[in-house]
């Protein structure tokens, strides 16, 4: 899928025209019967009548999807596809929830399919090699093979849209503003390349996952968030 899409956004969901208050979903994918997170997932909210794309997302490494904000008391149809799992498709309802603050969960369950193997990065690259004389987290950008940064845009060889993480995390606008503020190329340990574009309708043709080293984002687990009490479950 060939889309720009601007890198700190990476979790944003689509701009709906659908009426209805708005309310931000998040959530988990997750395996049912382990339950593992799955990553790289994408995650879409479909119209049921033409399946055209409304809002869109990918999970980070631990299963963590954000749509954003989303026009409630509305039907849509939920798809989800990634590496190593069976597609899932299902008609849901999102209500409105009155006097809601933050976020509204719901977990995802989908099942591994039968040709499942462990999903490795393409290439990894080492900051010392590719650029050893990068000084900030932006000045590795334009030095990794085949990537293109510009104007907060990072692209691939065919001008796909390229996610960036940051040890398996998606950040927010005020996440990334911090990591490039306290962070330096010093900091990366090492720079994942995976690439999704092989994979079912992908909402990235890639990810670029930054592993830090001496910095711990607190990420939430499936475990912690299943135990004791789920969340709503679809």
């Amino acid at each position: 899928m060939k889309r720009f899409v601007l890198l700190f956004f990476a979790l944003a969901g689509f701009i709906s025209s659908a009426a209805g208050q708005e309310q931000e979903i998040t959530g988990f994918v997750y395996v049912s019967e382990t339950p593992t997170p799955v990553p790289f997932a994408s995650v879409w909210l479909c119209d049921p009548a033409t399946g055209e794309p409304e809002y869109g997302t990918i999970t980070a490494m631990n299963g963590w999807y954000d749509f954003g904000n989303v026009a409630t008391d509305q039907t849509y149809q939920l798809k989800i596809s990634g590496p190593g799992i069976r597609t899932r498709s299902k008609e849901i309802e999102i209500k409105y929830v009155p006097g809601r603050i933050g976020n509204i969960d719901y977990y995802i369950p989908v099942e591994r399919s039968a040709d499942t193997v462990a999903f490795r990065p393409v290439e990894t690259y080492l900051p010392k090699q590719i650029a050893p004389d990068a000084r900030t987290i932006e000045d590795l950008y334009s030095h990794i093979p085949g990537i293109t940064y510009e104007d907060g845009y990072l692209t691939d060889e065919n001008g796909a849209t390229v996610c960036l993480m940051f040890s398996g995390i998606i950040p927010d606008e005020a996440g990334y503003a911090a990591i490039l503020t306290n962070l330096t190329a010093d900091n990366i340990e090492r720079i994942e390349y995976y690439r999704l574009d092989n994979l079912e309708e992908p909402y990235y043709d890639g990810v670029l996952n930054f592993v830090t080293v001496g910095v711990n984002f607190n990420a939430p687990s499936i475990k912690e968030q299943l135990t004791p009490s789920p969340g709503c479950e679809l």
